[in-house]
């Protein structure tokens, strides 16, 4: 199974204004079309068989959130999950792909 990296998206509209989850309009590069997704900063892109896996966090590294999200090739949710802790820090760095 091949996992490529990816510069398909782009984040605009980040919507930090409220005390629930940050979130952003990501928008795909090629066909224009978008999605409002929890995240503000697009930290990195993957491009998989079965659609796109995003890396997104907050942009406050005092108190991190990081959301993985899996997009379908037609930017249908498939799946999230959020990794955080109250009151921590958190960075996202030294991301690498393994691959047999």
């Amino acid at each position: 199974m091949d996992i490529l990296e990816s510069t398909e998206f782009e984040t605009l509209d980040t919507d930090n204004s409220d005390a629930g989850i940050p979130s952003c309009r990501l928008v795909h590069k090629i066909t224009g079309k978008s999605i409002s997704i929890a995240g503000c900063v697009l930290e990195k892109q993957l491009k998989t068989p079965i659609g796109h896996l995003l890396f997104l966090t907050e942009g406050n590294p005092y108190e991190e959130a990081l959301y993985i999200h899996l997009l379908g090739s037609d930017l249908i949710l498939l799946d999230s999950i959020e990794i955080s802790a109250n009151y921590r820090s958190g960075l996202f760095r030294n991301f690498k792909i393994n691959q047999p």
